[in-house]
């Protein structure tokens, strides 16, 4: 309960202030930053350590808003090289429903 917001995000809240469980981070941009191969191995050492976290804590699935195309790729990548093993529900951000 006293967690204070992350920097460029926030942690969402019941009316008694208790967190409920979704937290919200700063808009990613739109272009296609995983192009960079050091962007995409950061992300994916990245991955693996929240994963391991998630797993100490509990955690078995996560939701992920507001990706674009080059994300959701890279979540197939890492389920087919076996790397993701969390569960992760996905959901296309605008741009990509045009």
């Amino acid at each position: 309960q006293d967690t204070i917001d992350p920097e460029g995000g926030k942690i969402s809240r019941f009316l008694d202030g208790q967190p409920d469980g979704i937290l919200v981070d700063k808009a990613l941009p739109t272009e296609d930053i995983l192009n960079n191969s050091w962007i995409k191995n950061s992300m994916r050492q990245n991955l693996l350590k929240v994963q391991e976290e998630f797993f100490r804590k509990g955690l078995t699935s996560v939701s992920d808003m507001g990706i674009n195309f080059d994300t959701l790729d890279f979540y197939r990548d890492m389920e087919e090289k076996g790397y993701l093993k969390m569960r992760v529900h996905v959901y296309l951000n605008e741009v990509c429903l045009k």
